[in-house]
Formats: C-alpha cells, structure tokens, sequence
C-alpha cells in the first residue's frame, strides 16, 4: 500500500473526517467551508485529491453534493501510517551516521544497517506474534496466518527487489482492520521497513 502524505487542508479534512461515521464526515466537512471560508471549488479540488489517493470513495452530484461517501480502510488507517512514516524517515537519517557500526539485538550481532537484514524482518515478525498472542482474542490463529503471509510477501520484495499485486492478501487483512487495526499497522510498518531497505541497497 502506497503512502502518501498529507499536507494543509487536505490533512486538516481527513484529521475531520478518519474516525467519524459518514453523516459525521460532511457535517463536519461543511462547517470547515463555513469557518474557512471555502468555495465549492475549492474544497471539491481537495476531495478529488483525497478520492485519487485513495483515501475517499464518493461521486459527484448536482452543485457539489456527494453521493456515496465513504472514507476508505487506507484513509482510516492515515494517522497510523503517517507516524510509521515519520518514524522511517527519522530512521533513515539516524542510519546515515550510523552505518559500519554494530548493531546487537538479543542474541544476534549484525554490521551496518540492520533495517536491511533477513534478521530486521524476523524480529519485526517476532514482536507482531508476541502482540497476537496478547490482543489476538479469539482471532489468534487467523492473524498468525496472515502474518506468516506476511513474511513471505516481506522475503520476496527483499529477495526480488519487486512488489507484485496481491489483491486476496490485502483483502483478507483488511477484514481485520476494523477490530484490530494495531495488527493493520504493524504489517504496513514491515513491509515499509523492507521497502525503505531495499531501496536503500539497490
């Protein structure tokens, strides 16, 4: 899943709209124009920019009216993905001064960069299971799968240097988001730790 950050009044609209029910959303929506002083135009520009990002899904009515809005798993999970964002990038530049150095985790010792590392992946995997064994409930088994997929998927773009579509993967966690989104965004954080790494030594 793509992650694209929000800036201005486009992230001031979804910080209103992520975690309320729809009838909530416009409201809310429509008191930003009012304080803000926003023209149709304006905020609709906004909206097709969320829309295309995939953050909304909505169609157009007569004189801006929206119909079938509805803010999407990847626009509820935006908060979630911005600090897992944000806490790459800081990652990123602490790896910079920090590459030649040893870096230990538990009982295993690596050179350089371990963000990059088969090792990275299994100890992320590690503390997702340890999770799933605290918050999993009755799901327990059923995260545990996807999580195994998960690692996989991870190994592969490592591997291959590729991303390839998986529609049935992205399905079946996002049936999940609902009740345990922690799980949601911990997957989105190993596969943007395997990314960042894999461009980071192409």
């Amino acid at each position: 899943m793509i992650f694209d950050k929000l800036y201005g009044r486009q992230r001031d609209i979804m910080q209103l709209i992520y975690n309320v029910s729809t009838e909530e959303a416009i409201i809310n929506i429509n008191k930003y124009m009012d304080n803000n002083n926003l023209k149709d135009r304006d905020l609709g520009s906004d909206l097709d920019g969320l829309k295309e990002m995939g953050y909304l899904e909505f169609s157009w009515g007569m004189r801006y009216s929206l119909f079938n809005f509805q803010v999407t798993p990847k626009g509820r999970s935006y908060f979630e993905m911005e600090k897992d964002f944000e806490k790459l990038q800081n990652n990123r530049v602490s790896n910079q001064y920090n590459v030649g150095t040893i870096n230990a985790t538990g009982s295993n010792v690596t050179f350089g960069d371990v963000i990059s590392s088969t090792q990275s992946i299994d100890n992320s995997v590690q503390s997702i299971e340890k999770r799933i064994d605290e918050m999993g409930a009755e799901d327990k088994e059923a995260l545990k799968e996807l999580l195994e997929e998960a690692k996989e998927i991870a190994e592969n773009i490592k591997e291959t240097k590729s991303i390839h579509t998986n529609n049935g993967f992205i399905k079946r966690l996002g049936k999940h988001f609902e009740k345990h989104n922690w799980f949601y965004s911990s997957i989105l954080e190993l596969f943007g730790n395997t990314v960042i790494g894999t461009l980071q030594n192409k």
